[in-house]
C-alpha cells in the first residue's frame, strides 16, 4: 500500500516514520522528497558498473554552488540531507 500525504504526515507523528530534518514542504501527495547533501561520488571509470569487482574506485566531491551536470554514462552515489528510521512495517524506495 502506498501511503497519502496524510499518512506520511501521522507516521512522523507518531514516529512510525522519523525523517530529521522533516520539512512539511517537501510532503507530496504520496511521497516525501528528499534533499540532496553536498558529497557525491562519482565512479572513475565510467565504462560500467560490476557488481563483481569489490571494490570500484571512486573519486569524492563536493557540490558547487553552481550545480553539478551529469554525463551519459556517469555513475553517481550521492547523499540526502534527511536521515530517515523506518517503523518494522514501513518500506520506501529512494
Amino acid at each position: 500500500m502506498i501511503l497519502i500525504s496524510e499518512q506520511i504526515k501521522k507516521a512522523v507523528a507518531d514516529e512510525e516514520i522519523v525523517i530529521e530534518p522533516f520539512n512539511e514542504g517537501n510532503l507530496k501527495p504520496a511521497s516525501y522528497s528528499f534533499t540532496l547533501g553536498s558529497k557525491f561520488k562519482k565512479l572513475k571509470k565510467v565504462e560500467f558498473l560490476d557488481s563483481k569487482i569489490n571494490e570500484q574506485e571512486f573519486e569524492e566531491f563536493e557540490l558547487s554552488k553552481d550545480g553539478y551536470l551529469l554525463q551519459p554514462g556517469e555513475f553517481i552515489i550521492c547523499q540526502t540531507s534527511e536521515t530517515i528510521k523506518l517503523g518494522k512495517n514501513i518500506t520506501c524506495f529512494l
